[in-house]
């Protein structure tokens, strides 16, 4: 693999995170959104709330992750 392939590569991959980053935050304000907008939703979401931010935690985990080990793929590349 040539050097220009390699820096495409983790280019798209931290294209990638940052994408996931940026939709997880659009998911998290559109249940706030909602949360606030409905207290029949903000029941229901309470109730769920356990799972929303464990889901939010090991996403944001995961991208970050992710990134990390692209940059520094890069960078030792």
């Amino acid at each position: 693999m040539t050097e220009d392939q390699m820096q495409a590569r983790f280019k798209h991959r931290r294209r990638i995170a940052l994408i996931s980053f940026y939709l997880m935050s659009l998911m998290l304000i559109a249940l706030t959104a909602i949360g606030l907008a409905s207290p029949t939703a903000r029941g229901a979401m309470d109730d769920l709330r356990w799972l929303i931010t464990t889901a939010t935690g090991l996403w944001s985990t995961l991208i970050l992750g992710y990134y990390v080990v692209a940059s520094y793929e890069q960078g030792r590349g």
